[in-house]
């Protein structure tokens, strides 16, 4: 009997050592996890200059000044439209915004605001929907 126990305590002390040592293990196994983690991920190939490219709607009212007029072709806007350039503003967020007004005749015009945000020019959201139609 006396054997037996001491082959038991001889395990324990055998199973008890090896759980030690993995403990000590675990932290440097998950360090070494967690940074391996960051050099599997790869960085994007094309970092864009700036945002996406402007409609041409909003590149005839970036480029125009107060008063220009001019049809364009845009499909954001059901096809041909008549855009006229109104005025320009500060908006209350500091930012340099122009206002034209886009018809398709005889519907409805509206009215779309184009705000600068640093060197890019930004399309402020569609409140009145998204086309013409």
């Amino acid at each position: 009997m006396m054997w037996r126990y001491s082959l038991f305590m001889g395990n324990f002390a055998y199973t008890f050592s090896r759980v030690f040592s993995i403990m000590h293990l675990a932290p440097a196994a998950t360090c070494l996890f967690l940074v391996g983690g960051c050099f599997a991920v790869k960085p994007p190939e094309n970092i864009p200059d700036s945002q996406t490219p402007l409609s041409p709607v909003a590149a005839f009212i970036a480029a125009g000044e107060e008063g220009d007029r001019s049809s364009v072709f845009d499909p954001a806007f059901g096809g041909q439209v008549l855009v006229t350039i109104q005025d320009g503003f500060i908006s209350a967020s500091g930012k340099t915004c122009k206002r034209a007004a886009v018809s398709q005749p005889p519907r409805e015009t509206e009215i779309i605001i184009l705000c600068q945000s640093g060197n890019d020019w930004e399309l402020m959201p569609r409140v009145w929907g998204g086309t013409l139609d």
